[in-house]
């Protein structure tokens, strides 16, 4: 019983940082805690990044908690560089 959860879309940036580029973001990617360690994870990034590449972007980008460390060390061994600094204010 494979459970999963992924979003992405594909948004155009004509702004000045990195030259207007196409970049994709991953909205959320989730493997239940008793399939991680299984590859899956990998599989879910490997099928965002191929999705993003035939859609034209050249980067994809995420956010995480900033408390999820094993979670960071996972996009960290994908090839991903943490960054910027996000905030959020509840309303």
């Amino acid at each position: 019983n494979l459970r999963r959860q992924r979003q992405m879309c594909i948004r155009d940036r004509t702004g000045i940082a990195q030259k207007g580029l196409r970049r994709a973001q991953i909205e959320a990617i989730r493997v239940a805690s008793d399939l991680r360690g299984k590859g899956i994870g990998k599989m879910l990034m490997d099928d965002a990044e191929d999705r993003a590449r035939s859609a034209g972007a050249r980067l994809l980008q995420l956010t995480t908690n900033r408390e999820r460390d094993r979670t960071h060390a996972f996009y960290r061994r994908q090839g991903y560089v943490d960054t910027h600094l996000g905030f959020k204010k509840p309303l």
